[in-house]
């Protein structure tokens, strides 16, 4: 495909018909965007741009199709290729090939340790589709190994809540405990599952935790803190209250009752902070 496209416009459109690839690859990373831009083919490359080629995919040399236009002072080229790619301007949805291709391009980037390079096409992926994920877990991944924690931990929750069963929910919420954080944790413990569900009923109505902790926790020793077990990391807490922890946003509190071996626990999380260095 990509020698194809510094061709001529019927093969091309042959090719495209027969379910080619408009984003291949060669081994130095060249697209058939690029060819086509090389050729300065502009037919060519406003169809390839109707199929789904991706304008931002960069070669073994960082370079984009926009990059090889400006390389080839072509300016007519480089301001084509500024503007919206024609799929998306024609139909103003995205076309579902330009996702999948920055899903690939992202891959492919993460895989090879470039990852300030993948968080930024996963953020272009989940711009075009927010429901997506997958690309949100991925992007909470990308951003963590560039020491971006919160936003990390952002996306994470966003994969979660786009996603909240099966098993991506169970790798985020391993992702999530990976992060280098301690926790600012309050509880409220009682004996029965039905307790613990009647004490969410009354907090989604507004009353409040501080109050209902000081009334019906069993823990004496956080009852009268409002619950306060203060700041914790999740290495000392029980799997599933510390999972718990993990997955709660700021300021929110657990709608599920939570189970441990010491009863059923309603979790408020008030804050968090990336843990500080031992002395």
């Amino acid at each position: 495909m990509v020698a194809a496209a510094s061709g001529k416009l019927p093969v091309v459109q042959a090719l495209v018909k027969a379910g080619a690839n408009v984003n291949a690859r060669t081994t130095k990373g060249d697209t058939p965007l690029m060819a086509a831009v090389l050729s300065g083919n502009v037919a060519i490359i406003k169809l390839l741009l109707s199929e789904g080629a991706d304008k931002t995919i960069a070669n073994a040399q960082g370079m984009t199709a926009a990059d090889v236009a400006r390389k080839a002072k072509n300016d007519a080229l480089v301001k084509l290729l500024a503007g919206a790619p024609a799929s998306e301007a024609k139909t103003g949805t995205v076309n579902p090939k330009v996702i999948e291709a920055k899903v690939d391009a992202a891959a492919d980037a993460f895989k090879t340790g470039n990852y300030d390079r993948a968080a930024e096409l996963f953020k272009d992926v989940v711009r075009l589709d927010s429901k997506h994920a997958m690309a949100w877990h991925f992007l909470g991944q990308s951003l963590a190994k560039t020491g971006n924690f919160n936003d990390s931990r952002n996306a994470y929750l966003t994969s979660i809540d786009i996603q909240p069963s099966g098993q991506l929910v169970d790798r985020n919420q391993e992702m999530l405990t990976k992060l280098p954080y301690e926790y600012k944790v309050h509880h409220i413990l009682v004996k029965t599952k039905g307790e613990a569900q009647e004490i969410i009923e009354q907090l989604k109505l507004g009353e409040s935790y501080g109050n209902l902790a000081k009334e019906k926790s069993l823990d004496s020793g956080s009852k009268d803190k409002s619950g306060d077990l203060g700041w914790v990391s999740l290495g000392v807490l029980v799997k599933p209250f510390g999972d718990a922890v993990a997955s709660l946003r700021k300021a929110a509190f657990t709608i599920e009752p939570i189970q441990t071996q010491f009863g059923w626990h309603v979790i408020l999380l008030e804050d968090y902070r990336i843990k500080p260095l031992s002395n």
